[in-house]
């Protein structure tokens, strides 16, 4: 139960950041029509992840309680994703600065919790790791597609919206795992900055 669990945040969350460039960028256009705005704040939403992720990597391997961090990640990622959604158009520095922020936070969704397979299952760390590379994979093919059909649908707004709820989706799962005290945990797997490839 422990590894569906994680399956099932990492899928959330990673179809969710593979989406969201797809989304913003439909949303910019939408709204402004303007090609340049939309790279402008996807690069806003992106440069974060490399960026930001030694620092994030650094507060994860320090912090006790690491699910609520997890928890609390997630949850900035859906609120700044959503916010900087509903600014496109009306404030673009606000847009870009808060998904800056979802950028930050996004290490956490990505290779942070691949980090935390190590304590998840350390008995199964093969099937473990191979459950989570293919996460990355589905996400990134699925994600930018889920993206563009929600938006063709529904309108951009709503396809970012739901990308956010799989994220919400994917808090409440990490708040579920079984995650011991820092101190208590099995030696790390692969950094917080490292993405595994298929």
């Amino acid at each position: 139960m422990t590894l569906t669990r994680y399956v099932g945040a990492a899928v959330c969350a990673r179809l969710a950041d593979e989406g969201a460039r797809v989304a913003i960028l439909l949303l910019a256009l939408d709204r402004t029509g303007d090609e340049a705005l939309g790279g402008l704040l996807i690069a806003a939403l992106m440069v974060p992840h490399v960026v930001a992720a030694p620092i994030t990597g650094a507060l994860a391997d320090a912090a006790r309680r690491r699910r609520l961090l997890y928890f609390l990640a997630f949850l900035g990622y859906a609120a700044a994703l959503l916010g900087g959604a509903a600014s496109i158009g009306h404030a673009t520095p606000l847009a870009a600065a808060l998904l800056i922020v979802a950028g930050c936070c996004a290490p956490l969704l990505i290779g942070g919790l691949s980090s935390l397979l190590g304590d998840l299952a350390p008995t199964r760390l093969e099937r473990a790791f191979g459950l989570d590379v293919m996460s990355y994979s589905l996400a990134g093919i699925a994600g930018p597609a889920l993206a563009a059909v929600l938006a063709d649908l529904a309108g951009a707004s709503w396809s970012v919206a739901a990308l956010a709820a799989l994220v919400v989706a994917g808090a409440v799962l990490v708040a579920s795992l079984p995650l011991p005290a820092a101190s208590e945990s099995a030696p790390p797997a692969p950094s917080v900055t490292s993405r595994p490839t298929s």
